[in-house]
C-alpha cells in the first residue's frame, strides 16, 4: 500500500514543483516520462560511444587473469 502511494506522489512531483513555482511567479516545465526516458537513452548511447567502462575494463582484466 504505501509503496503505491509513494510511486502516486512520485509520478506527480514534476507536476507539484511546476505548479509550485508558478505560485511564486517562477517558471518550471514539468518533463513527462516519455521527455525523461529520451534523455536517459542519449545519455546511455552517449556513454557507450565513449568505450567500456570502468567496470567493464575491470572485469576483463579479471577474466585475463584466470
Amino acid at each position: 500500500m504505501n509503496e503505491n502511494r509513494t510511486t502516486s506522489i512520485l509520478q506527480r512531483l514534476p507536476m507539484i514543483l511546476a505548479v509550485t513555482a508558478a505560485s511564486y511567479g517562477l517558471q518550471a516545465q514539468a518533463q513527462t516520462q516519455a521527455q525523461r526516458n529520451v534523455r536517459t537513452h542519449e545519455s546511455v548511447s552517449a556513454k557507450a560511444a565513449e568505450g567500456p567502462s570502468a567496470l567493464e575494463r575491470m572485469r576483463e582484466a579479471v577474466a585475463a587473469q584466470d
